[in-house]
């Protein structure tokens, strides 16, 4: 889901949030299974990326994207400690159930709104998630995986208490992610409002 301006979506569809109930945005939510419907692989895991799946695996995913640049382990370590402190971001990875190299990630970040004073001041402080970096590793596109990768993100955020949830594409996987419940609005980008 690369950035380009002028892409044009918004995905949205309401849904309860968490009020009120105070825990890490993203705690509790993980690993996940996804049944996929056909290809060599009928069940993987959603799980948070660990130091096992890189630097080398996990960059060679997102190079399919766009540009990344090699890391040294010490550094990547680094990073993914620094993301695994944070309870409003997750870099999440599929991986078959049974073991194996990722085949599949997805970055799913929280963001807290500031309020608006036409809303009045309450107590709770709403919550937005952004999709960002998913890849299905080439060989396995088109077996379903990024569909329910985004399924299953979209489905963290409602969880994790967000009543938005976007993502910016360029205009040729708009579509795509319009077939995941996305749509376009009046911004630019994908959203989808719980």
């Amino acid at each position: 889901a690369a950035a380009v301006a002028g892409a044009g979506a918004v995905a949205a569809a309401r849904m309860g949030t968490l009020h009120g109930r105070r825990r890490r945005v993203f705690g509790g939510l993980f690993p996940r299974q996804i049944a996929l419907p056909r290809g060599p692989l009928r069940s993987l895991t959603l799980r948070r990326l660990s130091p096992a799946d890189g630097p080398a695996r996990y960059l060679a995913l997102l190079a399919q994207l766009s540009v990344a640049p090699e890391m040294k382990p010490h550094v990547f370590e680094a990073q993914l400690r620094r993301v695994s402190n944070s309870d409003l971001l997750a870099v999440l990875v599929a991986a078959p159930a049974g073991g194996g190299e990722i085949v599949a990630c997805g970055t799913l970040i929280a963001e807290r709104r500031v309020l608006r004073p036409s809303d009045g001041w309450c107590q709770h402080q709403p919550l937005t998630a952004h999709i960002e970096d998913v890849v299905v590793d080439e060989k396995l596109r088109g077996s379903g995986i990024g569909k329910q990768l985004i399924r299953c993100l979209l489905e963290i955020a409602a969880e994790a208490g967000c009543d938005t949830a976007s993502l910016n594409c360029t205009p040729d996987n708009a579509a795509f992610y319009e077939r995941c419940g996305l749509h376009r609005g009046d911004a630019d980008g994908l959203a989808l409002y719980f």
